[in-house]
């Protein structure tokens, strides 16, 4: 259990580094997938998991590859 929390607050942490690189808001990032700002933050901070298809959406607006979220 203490490892899946880990591995959010990483993947939340690569997000954002990831969003900050892009001079993107957590508000505006959210506004482009079309979820809450509050949500992104849950994300960021590791306290709630995307979906496989947020996670793509994500990436796509970060102009990542997705296994740049997984250190």
């Amino acid at each position: 259990m203490a490892e899946l929390k880990k591995q959010s607050k990483s993947l939340g942490q690569q997000i954002q580094k990831y969003r900050k690189r892009k001079g993107l808001s957590q508000e505006k990032l959210a506004e482009k997938l079309d979820i809450s700002r509050a949500h992104m933050g849950h994300i960021e901070q590791g306290r709630k998991k995307p979906s496989l298809d947020l996670l793509e959406d994500i990436a796509k607006e970060l102009n990542i590859n997705i296994r740049n979220l997984f250190p």
